[in-house]
Formats: C-alpha cells, sequence, structure tokens
C-alpha cells in the first residue's frame, strides 16, 4: 500500500463485498504491498509462508475499522496455530 494518499484512503473505506467477490474471481493470486515497514501480500487464501499475508475479507475489515474509528493506522497482529506436536505445558513450555 505504501504511504496511503486522501484518493487511496478513500477508496479503501469503500470496499464492499462485490469488491472482495470480484477479487476472488478475476484478481492475481497474490498482490504484494510495499509498505515502509515491509512488505505484507494480498493473497485469496492463506499459504502458510513465514511472511505478513492478509486476505481480501481481512482487508476489508481493516478498512471498515478505519473508517469506523476515523483511524490513520491499524494495529493488525496475528497468532499463528499451533502445529501438531506436544502439548504446551509449565514443564514444556514449547
Amino acid at each position: 500500500m505504501g504511504v496511503a494518499t486522501p484518493s487511496a484512503t478513500t477508496r479503501l473505506q469503500r470496499i464492499q463485498d462485490a469488491d472482495v467477490e470480484e477479487y476472488r474471481k478475476t484478481g492475481p493470486r497474490e498482490v504484494t504491498l510495499a509498505t515502509p515497514w515491509g512488505n505484507a501480500y494480498l493473497v485469496k487464501e492463506r499459504t502458510g509462508a513465514e511472511r505478513f499475508e492478509i486476505t481480501p475479507e481481512e482487508l476489508q475489515k481493516v478498512a471498515s475499522m478505519r473508517a469506523m474509528f476515523d483511524a490513520e493506522v491499524v494495529e493488525i497482529g496475528y497468532t499463528k496455530p499451533q502445529q501438531d506436536g506436544p502439548e504446551r505445558t509449565e514443564e514444556n513450555p514449547k
């Protein structure tokens, strides 16, 4: 996304369900979004790669939150699901 301009911010706030569906049908499999903090990847489905991936639905939610709270910045966090393995306990915290 880079640095958001007023016109880019306005477009981002207007992401509709139809836009998400259109992207899923006709958009590229992946789009690299260059930001000052590193690359983010707009993907149709998460790949599990060690990188920041965001789906069209998640981007729509972020845009809605920005509009709802009149926010310039939205912090995004993602907790990777735990893979099969030993159960975490006090003795085995990893």
